[in-house]
């Protein structure tokens, strides 16, 4: 999930990278190419896009964007109610003034009377602020779908574009046994590969979430730490709520990106329910100097959890997958350019002079 070191990718795989956006963002025109030229030059752009494994990893972020909105579809059905997002500013402002009114702010004593009441009508606020994060989640997952989408559909049109290429010279069939060997070689390994991407694409998902719910788990703590100094209870209270916002945020990734990758144990229930009780109870546990260093604690452990969870999960990837896929695309990189210079010999034999146009147009 991007946890690649770049001290151990070979040159040939770092070039490629290298020359990936360029060759995605710049159309070029090439109006007078000849065959061996038009192929080679084909042949490296799908190279850079198989790199990326667009198919593979596509198949699994259609099936996380599903998976996430079946668990918004059981919520909505378990529930029987809907929860717009529009209600989540008015529940906010709604919660501000009782408490204001409630005068928690300046006394422990009315903190703790209120403590189960000011929980209680805080659950609709919470279960609003999950669903807003949920969503959230549901569209960002849904525009790295759309991403390998665009980048799978560009991959075939070369795919198409070179296999014509190459069919109106040799009529589609191979030219020489060592031609097809090779060919079937390169289609085995990128079998290989595309599996491995696939399972890469979970560990991209799970390792994206864990560095929002950290993040949001920094942000959460900065909110929490300026609540002493807040001199107006106004302020202390939306410090409150904008702290306990960031980490319904994090704790709602935190849970995804254990879903998106089960394989691997990623969630400390144990903390994770300190931080839900905290959430549950923030309004006035901010009052209470103990409560408030216990809280403090919490979060600042969560923080640090997500932190060397986030690392551990890079180190592990490359370690192991992300160690699999660089052999396995070094492997096709060499493959892949031996059968190159099998059929660009062949074009550079039987069609040296021939001048290639892309489809719709006929060769000169």
């Amino acid at each position: 999930m991007g946890c690649r070191s770049s001290s151990s990718v070979t040159p040939d795989i770092a070039q490629i990278h290298r020359q990936g956006q360029a060759i995605n963002e710049k159309v070029i025109s090439h109006k007078f190419e000849t065959y061996a030229v038009a192929f080679q030059r084909l042949d490296e752009e799908i190279l850079v896009l198989e790199m990326k494994c667009p198919g593979a990893r596509l198949a699994t972020a259609e099936a996380w964007v599903e998976h996430l909105e079946k668990l918004q579809r059981e919520k909505e059905i378990s529930t029987n109610v809907f929860e717009p997002k529009t209600l989540l500013n008015s529940e906010k402002d709604d919660l501000l003034k009782i408490a204001l009114q409630l005068g928690i702010t300046s006394s422990a004593g009315k903190a703790a009377e209120q403590e189960e009441f000011l929980a209680k009508i805080s659950t609709r606020s919470i279960n609003i602020t999950e669903d807003q994060v949920h969503g959230e989640m549901i569209q960002h997952a849904q525009q790295r779908m759309e991403e390998l989408k665009k980048e799978y559909s560009q991959l075939r049109s070369l795919y198409e574009e070179q296999d014509g290429l190459w069919a109106s010279i040799t009529g589609g069939t191979y030219t020489t046994s060592l031609e097809e060997r090779l060919d079937r070689e390169v289609e085995g390994a990128r079998q290989i590969r595309d599996r491995l991407a696939s399972v890469a694409e979970q560990w991209r998902t799970s390792g994206a979430l864990l560095k929002v719910a950290t993040k949001c788990a920094q942000q959460a703590l900065q909110y929490w730490n300026l609540i002493p100094v807040a001199a107006r209870a106004e302020d202390k209270l939306t410090l409150v709520l904008d702290c306990r916002h960031a980490l319904l945020a994090a704790t709602k990734a935190y849970e995804g990106a254990q879903i998106a990758l089960p394989q691997a144990e990623i969630v400390r229930n144990r903390l994770l329910s300190s931080i839900h009780h905290s959430v549950q109870y923030i309004l006035t546990d901010m009052v209470s100097e103990q409560r408030f260093t216990q809280s403090t604690r919490t979060f600042e452990s969560f923080h640090d959890t997500l932190i060397k969870t986030t690392t551990w999960l890079q180190d592990t990837f490359s370690r192991s997958l992300g160690k699999d896929i660089r052999e396995s695309e070094e492997h096709i990189i060499l493959l892949g350019k031996k059968l190159r210079q099998e059929r660009i010999r062949f074009i550079s034999t039987n069609a040296a002079e021939k001048i290639y146009l892309k489809r719709g147009s006929e060769g000169l």
